[in-house]
């Protein structure tokens, strides 16, 4: 069966919105992190992209929701799937130049 593009990074994210004020709790971020790394690990385990070897959209996507977790203190470092993505991700010029211009990354 296809499954949409998207649809790894749009579950990673309602998984972090049960971390988000009001109801944010340490126990939601707790429990959200095992499924944000089942949903990513399969995909992100063989091939640099959700998509393979091109980054794309679903890629920002899913790097804009696990940048979320941090502010929810969610830690994801026992995530390596997600922390190399992030990593991948964040190295990119044009991630670079966004994260710098929204504040987000100082120079």
């Amino acid at each position: 069966m296809f499954a949409p593009p998207n649809r790894p990074a749009k579950a990673v994210e309602q998984a972090l919105e049960s971390a988000f004020p009001p109801v944010a709790s340490a126990g939601a971020c707790r429990a959200a992190a095992p499924l944000v790394d089942e949903l990513t690990r399969c995909s992100l385990t063989h091939q640099p992209w959700l998509l393979g070897e091109r980054f794309s959209v679903a890629d920002a996507y899913l790097f804009t929701v696990t940048n979320w977790a941090r502010h929810v203190g969610m830690d994801l470092s026992p995530l390596p799937a997600i922390t190399a993505f992030q990593q991948r991700a964040a190295g990119r010029p044009r991630v670079r130049a966004a994260l710098l211009a929204e504040g987000l990354l100082r120079d």
